[in-house]
This record gives structure tokens, C-alpha cells and sequence, in this order.
């Protein structure tokens, strides 16, 4: 069976696509400031890049774990100037950031609850790269290394041999003598 927490990662990925406003999509791996300093690879803006931040952990019962996390969706658009009087102002990256919280507010990935809008982050030292982040806060339940996953052979299920017959008869007052 597929990783949960790699499923619930890619319901995420898969709602960004579905939005129609990104042209590239992936796990975040600090690609604004590699884009800047050319350290990294180009890809194709606008992109939104997914980042899962743990908050806290408690252990629920038989191995199984619930995880609060931060989930910030980095928001990457080139624009120097849009040609509408607006240099160095790029106001275009609020119609991404309403399409992330309009296709991930509410929805809920495998195993994690529904995502809830928590706080998001403007670029105030740009270039023509502007980064912006919009956060989310979810729970995830983790099955893993618990014998309630379906991965483990910790416990056989199977049905119960049928071979048992019972019977008996019902005295609806055992305080009065059967006649």
C-alpha cells in the first residue's frame, strides 16, 4: 500500500493542478532564492511549491499517531512590470494566491483533516521573482508501524469458524415457575 502521508501530499498537488492557474507544480526546495541566484533550475511561473512543517505529535494509541501541521503553498511569479502603470508593484500575484485558498480551503487529503486557511506571507524585497505564501493548518493521522495499518501482518483478520450452534429458550419472568 502507498505511503499516507505521500497520498495526502499528492491530493494536495493534484487540487493545485486541477485550479488550472499554475504551470508548474512540486514539492519546495527553496526555489525562489535558487531562481534568483541561478544555483537552481528554471521552470515555468506561475509555479506553487508545497511544504508540510510538523507543529506537534501525540501518540494516539497502538503505534498510531495524529501530526499538526503547517502546510505552506509558495506562490512563484516572474513579472517586472505588468504594463498597466504598476512597476515594481505586482499586483497579479493576488489572483494566484485567491485560486491556492479557493482550491485548498476545505479540502481533505488522505488522512488528513480539512484544510483551514491560517495565515499567508507578502514579498517585500522582491525582484522581478516575487515569492509569496499562503499557509494552511491540518491533522494527520499515521497508521504507520501500528497494527491498524494495512500494511501489517501484526494481526490476521479472517472469519470466525461458523460451526458453533447454540441453543436455548427465553423466560420472559424468571420469577414465575413455567406451567
Amino acid at each position: 500500500m502507498a505511503s499516507l502521508i505521500k497520498q495526502g501530499i499528492q491530493d494536495i498537488l493534484t487540487a493545485l493542478t486541477n485550479s488550472g492557474q499554475f504551470n508548474y507544480i512540486a514539492i519546495w526546495n527553496d526555489h525562489a532564492n535558487r531562481l534568483v541566484d541561478g544555483s537552481g533550475y528554471s521552470f515555468n511561473c506561475p509555479a506553487t511549491f508545497l511544504e508540510l512543517e510538523p507543529i506537534e505529535t501525540l501518540n494516539l494509541s497502538a503505534g498510531i499517531t495524529q501530526t499538526d501541521y503547517i502546510i505552506r503553498i509558495h506562490i512563484v511569479h516572474v513579472e517586472l512590470d505588468a504594463a498597466d502603470g504598476t512597476l515594481d508593484q505586482n499586483l497579479n500575484v493576488f489572483d494566484y494566491r485567491d485560486a491556492v485558498k479557493k482550491y485548498l480551503t476545505g479540502i481533505k487529503p488522505t488522512n488528513f483533516g480539512n484544510l483551514m486557511y491560517n495565515q499567508e506571507y507578502q514579498d517585500y524585497e522582491h525582484t522581478n521573482v516575487y515569492h509569496y505564501i499562503v499557509e494552511f493548518k491540518a491533522g494527520f493521522v499515521d497508521t504507520k508501524g501500528s497494527p491498524y495499518d494495512a500494511d501489517s501482518t501484526d494481526w490476521i483478520e479472517t472469519t470466525p469458524p461458523t460451526t458453533l450452534i447454540l441453543t436455548g429458550g427465553y423466560n420472559p419472568n424468571p420469577f414465575l415457575k413455567n406451567k
